[in-house]
């Protein structure tokens, strides 16, 4: 799931993973974001695809994803906030399929529940986003299983040792 990340964001070139840990309350990919960048739809579509690369390493290598790939209920889950993120995109920045608008407030999952065109909209975000994190995992696999394998061994990987198993 971690080394989803990591490889993810290396391929989109948006992040450096700083560090990578896993234990018994789940997994952290630490990262450098390098230098301020605006918060472009392009970006933010990066971003998204980014969160959703644990998902998708899961699902590369193991034909399904655990419960920990999923929602939550702090709502801190990547899907949480790839679904927060994607609903912004929409109803906050006027990135979205629905035009140029702008929602006072945060909207919640009910209202993502009550619109049909908000629902789908966000739906077909997510599920883009999705896709491109798999297609990238797919294509740097021997990447993924190497960084994985060494995770799992380590439980910690920093920096110098990410940069290692990846040369």
């Amino acid at each position: 799931h971690e080394a989803g990340h990591a490889i993810v964001q290396l391929a989109l070139g948006i992040a450096e993973p700083t560090a990578l840990s896993i234990g018994g309350a789940g997994g952290l990919t630490e990262s450098d974001l390098g230098e301020m960048r605006a918060d472009t739809h392009e970006h933010l579509e990066k971003f998204l695809v980014v969160l959703l690369g644990g998902r998708a390493a899961e699902q590369l290598t193991f034909a399904e994803v655990t419960a920990g790939a999923g929602g939550g209920v702090e709502g801190k889950s990547d899907l949480a906030r790839a679904t927060r993120l994607a609903t912004r995109l929409e109803t906050d920045f006027g990135f979205g399929s629905l035009g140029l608008l702008c929602l006072a407030g945060e909207v919640d999952n009910r209202d993502l529940l009550m619109f049909d065109k908000l629902r789908a909209a966000v739906s077909a975000t997510i599920d883009r986003a999705y896709a491109t994190a798999l297609d990238l995992l797919a294509n740097n696999k021997c990447a993924l299983d190497a960084l994985a394998a060494a995770l799992f061994a380590a439980g910690y990987l920093d920096r110098a040792e990410i940069e290692a198993v990846l040369v």
